[in-house]
């Protein structure tokens, strides 16, 4: 009987941490960019004067809003996507779009091709939480015709 308690005992035990292993993080929050801990390769970013972040993250729903300013004018961008492998078109200042967000491990992988006349463009952000949750990183890899770049972003979540 004892071994039956045991082994039963070690199934739910082995059940319970392997659960919490494939949890994945919530990204939930809003955070404000630290412009010192970035990395940036592209000159833009430079002129870049401060900036926040908003993330909703319910289940497989993924609400993603941010506002750099830049030279004292806003530049906002948003969007919202269903986690998983669903690639998503859009038109957005004259460009076709194609994007998705999925996992990899415990990192969310935003990814965007852009038809232009220019050309195709491809931008993939990897977004991390680091320091328990306190600290959201990007890296970004930018690849179009007349431009590519990686940068390193680093936001903080507001307390």
């Amino acid at each position: 009987m004892r071994l039956r308690h045991g082994v039963l005992f070690l199934a739910t035990l082995f059940s319970s941490l392997n659960l919490l292993a494939q949890a994945k993080p919530d990204f939930s929050g809003d955070y404000v960019l630290n412009k010192a801990k970035c990395q940036f390769q592209v000159q833009q970013a430079a002129d870049l004067e401060s900036g926040t972040v908003s993330i909703v993250q319910k289940g497989d729903s993924f609400k993603f809003s941010r506002v750099f300013t830049v030279k004292g004018k806003d530049d906002p961008l948003s969007y919202q996507l269903t986690i998983g492998d669903k690639e998503v078109a859009a038109e957005r200042d004259g460009m076709k779009e194609f994007s998705r967000i999925y996992w990899e491990n415990n990192a969310l992988l935003y990814e965007v091709r852009m038809l232009a006349p220019q050309g195709e463009a491809t931008n993939v952000v990897r977004y991390t939480l680091e320091e328990g949750g306190r600290v959201l990183r990007a890296d970004e890899t930018f690849h179009g015709p007349r431009l590519s770049y990686k940068n390193v972003w680093v936001f903080e979540r507001k307390r």
